[in-house]
């Protein structure tokens, strides 16, 4: 019924389930499993007219990404509904992870509308902003760069080997880049995404490839989330940008 009716709109996104997985018989019965999930989204991807996304909802009493892990790679899925921190489990995770754009909703959603409702939510906007024009602003061609957090040893790695690598550390701290494989030198910058503003520079600068190498410390607040932009020298932008 719900495809009938509102398939031949456009963009929409469709939730298999809202709170999925939770086991909780006395209030909402026996829990839904992977293959359960799998075949809720197969049927409704065979029901739509255009390849809508379809994505499924982490359970509140689990907020991290463990129930997704047994349907990675599925075909009927193009996403994730992700209940967590805007900044850190939804933007930047999802960029570093080579996603097309975030979306979000909150249960205020009704309040968005018009001046009040932008101030209301000013915080979530500006949080897409700097992620965007840092994105657009910074990168040399994000459609050549893919995820690969093998590289890093802490947070998430989006890279182009041998080009550029975008990482992202959501707890701060230090991360080393697996840079064995490449050859030439390479500048490291970071930009603050709780507040935006221009590249600078951390404890360590430069970086030669052929090894294993720290890309040291942020230039301040170091337990907060942190991006590191790690180019070869010779395409290297202005940290002033």
């Amino acid at each position: 019924e719900l495809a009938a009716r509102f398939g031949y709109l456009n963009a929409i996104t469709w939730n298999i389930g809202e709170e999925n997985g939770w086991d909780d018989e006395t209030v909402y019965g026996e829990a839904n499993d992977d293959q359960d999930r799998l075949e809720f989204a197969t049927y409704l991807d065979e029901l739509l007219p255009y390849p809508d996304q379809i994505v499924v909802h982490n359970p509140i009493a689990d907020p991290g990404d463990a129930m997704f892990t047994g349907q990675m790679g599925l075909a009927p899925y193009s996403g994730v509904s992700l209940q967590g921190t805007w900044r850190k489990d939804s933007v930047w995770a999802a960029f570093t992870a080579g996603a097309a754009g975030v979306g979000f909703y909150n249960d205020e959603d009704i309040k968005f509308r018009g001046e009040d409702g932008y101030e209301r939510f000013i915080d979530y906007y500006d949080t897409m902003v700097r992620a965007t024009d840092f994105l657009s602003s910074h990168l040399a061609d994000i459609t050549l760069m893919n995820p690969d957090d093998d590289l890093v040893s802490s947070g998430y790695c989006l890279a182009n080997p041998g080009n550029e690598y975008l990482i992202y550390l959501p707890n701060g701290g230090n991360t080393t880049l697996d840079l064995s494989a490449e050859s030439g030198d390479f500048q490291v910058l970071w930009f603050d995404p709780r507040n935006g503003g221009n590249l600078a520079l951390g404890s360590i600068t430069n970086v030669s490839a052929g090894g294993v190498f720290s890309l040291g410390s942020a230039p301040n607040n170091t337990t907060d989330d942190w991006v590191i932009l790690v180019t070869q020298t010779h395409r290297q932008r202005s940290s002033n940008r």
